[in-house]
């Protein structure tokens, strides 16, 4: 009887100690929300997005704030940029090129941009290629030789309350590629 105490206690320590082990996960690096942290750009203090992108994990989020006179192009997953409402993003116009965005997300999952106005690029807004995946809310895309936001080569976009206006078109979506609309978009 006291044996079988014994080993039962055993047995049930063991249990538990490998519950605890099963339920530990070492974090992963490259993934998103593992390593995550939250970076602020402040472009009316000189700080670029192009900097802060250099030094981007999967899982960041990086808050924007002032106007950012600059072309970026991302190729981090599962990144978040946020403009909280106010940020500029501005291409600084130029001659007309198709296939070049203020924003050009490349091939990467899990973008998100979030409240900003992307304006006066000399081809699109913002451009979705290679298979990317990326979603856009609360955006005003303006004033863009091109199309406002082109989505291309087989990649996803999902818009929830976006405006597109004085662009050379709304929206292109194109080459086995969609689209998700949501809420109030305006073109």
């Amino acid at each position: 009887m006291i044996h079988t105490r014994a080993w039962v206690g055993v047995v049930v320590c063991g249990l538990l100690v490998a519950l605890v082990l099963w339920s530990y996960q070492e974090p992963s690096v490259g993934v998103a929300g593992a390593n995550s942290a939250v970076k602020k750009v402040k472009c009316d203090k000189g700080e670029t997005l192009t900097e802060a992108l250099r030094t981007a994990k999967p899982g960041d989020t990086l808050q924007v704030t002032g106007t950012c006179q600059e072309r970026v192009t991302i190729t981090i997953d599962q990144l978040t940029l946020d403009g909280g409402g106010g940020a500029v993003l501005d291409g600084g116009g130029g001659s007309q090129t198709e296939f070049e965005g203020v924003v050009t997300i490349d091939g990467v999952q899990g973008v998100t941009l979030t409240g900003f106005t992307i304006q006066n690029g000399p081809g699109e807004g913002i451009l979705g290629q290679h298979g990317a995946a990326f979603t856009v809310q609360q955006t005003t895309v303006q004033n863009n030789a091109a199309s406002g936001i082109a989505v291309a080569d087989g990649s996803t976009a999902d818009l929830t309350d976006c405006t597109m206006q004085g662009n050379g078109f709304g929206m292109d979506v194109f080459t086995s590629s969609s689209a998700i609309l949501r809420g109030a978009i305006t073109s």
